[in-house]
């Protein structure tokens, strides 16, 4: 929304007023990695497009530190890993950007993050919900609420609203987000004293 859009530009104005000789360009350029293909895709573009709306806006009130436009440098990861971590490497080293706006997945982030750490550079996700994201480093954010204030919510309201007691867990064991949800989802159903019958795992 409009507050995460303003959070972000807010970021990028303070990363690059401490970066001065990126300042000093006539564009500003940001990092954007993305999945804009492959299944997280309609997470990716639809975080794509209101980034680009919101540069957009800002570059037809006069842009930013007197008057610097700014630019989006976008990186397809269609939600890899290795292909986050190939992007985060090229928009460093080679676009040699200030702030990266992403990944999608909270998976992505584990080989983001430790390059972001590695290069002192803030990497910024506003989708990615493992509790464990800002553990990566301190240059590691999210803007997305964690699973574990959003998990405990639905399900102390569906156990409210449905009588709940007992449940069947299924997860993906493949992937950093389902695994970190999963823990999350089991922790609060025994807090509420829902029995959990079985619990069923696979791979994508």
């Amino acid at each position: 929304g409009v507050r995460r859009v303003l959070m972000l530009a807010l970021w990028a104005v303070f990363v690059l007023i401490a970066h001065p000789s990126q300042a000093q360009q006539q564009l500003l350029v940001l990092g954007v990695i993305q999945a804009l293909n492959g299944p997280a895709a309609p997470y990716g573009v639809s975080a794509r497009n209101g980034l680009e709306l919101a540069a957009a806006e800002i570059n037809a009130k006069g842009g930013l530190l007197g008057g610097r436009l700014l630019y989006l440098a976008v990186e397809d990861s269609a939600g890899v890993p290795s292909r986050a971590f190939e992007a985060a490497k090229r928009l460093i080293e080679r676009n040699r950007v200030p702030l990266i706006i992403g990944p999608t997945l909270s998976t992505e982030m584990l080989t983001v993050g430790p390059i972001a750490n590695e290069y002192r550079l803030p990497v910024i996700s506003s989708s990615a919900t493992a509790v464990w994201i800002t553990d990566i480093g301190p240059y590691v954010f999210s803007t997305a609420l964690p699973a574990s204030d959003v998990i405990p919510v639905q399900m102390r309201t569906a156990e409210k609203r449905f009588g709940i007691e007992t449940a069947a867990l299924m997860y993906g064991t493949d992937d950093a987000f389902t695994n970190s949800e999963a823990d999350v989802f089991r922790r609060e159903m025994e807090s509420l004293g829902v029995r959990i019958l079985a619990t069923e795992t696979f791979r994508n």
